[in-house]
């Protein structure tokens, strides 16, 4: 709930827009690595397979994906 409310506030965005920020960060934190899954993604251990990153876009915030 915090990043969700740090993307409004960044974003300039009205609160409308809470619930589209709420579900944004969790499509986001599906795709990160995590040491409790051995760092793989909660979407890789769901579905056995990676998760595609060709379908992000910016949220109007200063975090930008990077792929090494």
């Amino acid at each position: 709930m915090n990043v969700a409310g740090v993307l409004i506030f960044r974003g300039n965005l009205p609160m409308q827009f809470w619930g589209e920020c709420v579900l944004a960060v969790c499509y986001l934190i599906n795709r990160t690595p995590s040491s409790v899954l051995n760092y793989m993604t909660p979407y890789e251990k769901l579905f056995g397979k990676v998760p595609k990153f060709d379908n992000m876009k910016f949220f109007s915030c200063l975090c930008y994906a990077h792929n090494q």
